[in-house]
């Protein structure tokens, strides 16, 4: 029996941050009730054929807004209608202003051993322009209060790319990011912001690229994938399951899933959600087919371990274009993007497929 992973969307938020592209819906106590309900029920009616369970993750959205109750009602739900391993990865994205101790205590009595923290960084000026709801002083405490509650897998995300950034400024967030003994860091080229002009050129955004995986490294961090990067033994494993092009299960509206080839979304319309539901349906959908060398190729050239040469005999000529010109190296029978042209990788994949 293959082993899948799980990703729950919860959508609701307080408030939206202004450079986030996810689907939400603004947070309301009963309509959090009533999607609680609809998610349990659509994990309930869940069609494929029975598998394993080693990795849950719960993003969104503010998942961090729901109690450690209702974290508990939804893993129930899971382990109903699948077989939950012994010692699964379960993960939550979690608001640094939200972790309390009791808090973080229900929740590791609930299930979770992992935090991923949207720090984003710790520095004031970054943080206001974010639209972030904490402060640096709220963040470093929510990395505090992790460990003391026991969680031994603590990840943060940062934001590089940002007006004013220095390498000055993203230093110090690095520095803070080692000295805080964190487990993992994810780094995240910001994508726009709403409202505003975002004057950022793409020689600075390379220099800060690269300046970010050369200080993570100092700090005692490996770079794995394009963003991700892990002190020894502590890279997601729920995440590496979309890179490595094996199949996992969503739910929640907009979540994404794939299975059997195919790549599923579920409606990003939680009126629509929930009316098919009640009717006893699935939630509408859209899916599309990639063809499986192409998707391999599509997620594994993000890894820095890239992919086997077999992986490339569909592609032999532009992979062996790429070669030639430096765009893909070769490295213990495998083929990779390098580490200085990973921001390349788009523009390389249209090339090669």
């Amino acid at each position: 029996m293959s082993r899948l992973g799980l990703y729950i969307h919860f959508p609701f938020c307080r408030r939206r941050c202004p450079y986030c592209h996810f689907f939400h819906v603004p947070a309301d106590p009963d309509r959090i009730l009533t999607f609680i309900q609809d998610l349990c029920s659509e994990i309930d009616r869940e069609e494929f054929s029975p598998h394993s369970i080693d990795t849950i993750y719960f993003g969104g959205g503010s998942p961090s807004l729901l109690t450690a109750g209702q974290i508990g009602k939804i893993l129930d739900a899971v382990s109903r209608r699948f077989t939950v391993v012994a010692n699964p990865e379960i993960s939550i994205e979690f608001n640094p202003e939200e972790a309390k101790t009791d808090f973080l205590n229900d929740l590791k009595k609930a299930g979770i051993n992992r935090i991923s923290l949207g720090v984003q960084s710790f520095q004031e000026k970054d943080l206001l322009y974010l639209g972030r709801l904490h402060t640096p002083q709220l963040a470093e405490k929510a990395v505090h209060l992790a460990h003391a509650c026991g969680f031994r897998s603590v990840s943060i995300d940062l934001i590089i790319g940002l007006p004013r950034q220095t390498v000055e400024s993203l230093e110090a967030n690095f520095t803070k990011a080692g000295r805080l003994a964190v487990t993992h860091v994810s780094v995240y080229l910001l994508e726009g912001v709403r409202g505003k002009r975002v004057r950022s050129s793409g020689n600075k955004e390379s220099t800060h690229y690269l300046f970010a995986i050369d200080r993570l490294q100092t700090e005692g961090f490996t770079q794995y994938e394009i963003s991700n990067f892990a002190r020894p033994g502590q890279c997601c494993r729920h995440n590496l399951k979309y890179w490595r092009n094996e199949p996992y299960l969503a739910f929640g509206p907009s979540a994404a899933r794939y299975t059997n080839g195919c790549d599923e979304v579920t409606t990003a319309d939680i009126k629509l959600y929930h009316e098919a539901l009640a009717r006893g349906k699935r939630p509408p959908f859209r899916r599309r087919s990639i063809p499986v060398p192409t998707r391999r190729i599509i997620c594994g050239l993000r890894l820095n371990s890239g992919l086997p040469w077999p992986a490339f005999s569909g592609f032999s000529e532009p992979a062996g274009w790429l070669l030639e010109n430096g765009l893909l190296v070769a490295r213990r029978g495998r083929l990779a993007v390098p580490t200085e042209k990973m921001l390349l990788l788009n523009e390389i994949l249209t090339h090669l497929i």
